[in-house]
């Protein structure tokens, strides 16, 4: 378990990251996996006015969906071979901000990045 977030505009919706991305729409009573095995998700961020798009972050990755995790879409990274630990975003002003460093031991990258979206 590395991430749990809540739905703002309903508490029965709760999502988890782990090795997988899970999801539940009654309390955590019954999950499902909406995003499959490609690292361990680290951040779950849902925007607190519409729900329904969220961004996900998992090593060397990120997603978007905008319904709710029934599908998602790959967001290139701003640097190649390079993981995300974390990211954090600014809905109002649409900015998210990102933690990356390189998987490329040749390579020197480190380093917060902005992401307008």
């Amino acid at each position: 378990l590395s991430e749990i977030a809540f739905d703002p505009a309903n508490e029965n919706v709760i999502y988890l990251g782990s090795d997988w991305l899970w999801k539940s729409q009654d309390g955590g009573d019954t999950w499902n996996v909406i995003l499959d095995s490609i690292g361990t998700y680290q951040t779950v961020a849902i925007n607190p006015s519409n729900s329904k798009e969220i961004y996900v972050s998992a090593g060397g990755f990120l997603f978007k969906s905008t319904d709710a995790g029934q599908t998602w879409q790959s967001i290139p990274l701003p640097e190649p071979n390079s993981v995300i630990p974390w990211i954090e975003v600014d809905w109002e002003k649409r900015i998210m901000y990102t933690h990356i460093f390189s998987q490329d031991l040749s390579r020197n990258v480190l380093g917060i990045y902005k992401m307008y979206f």
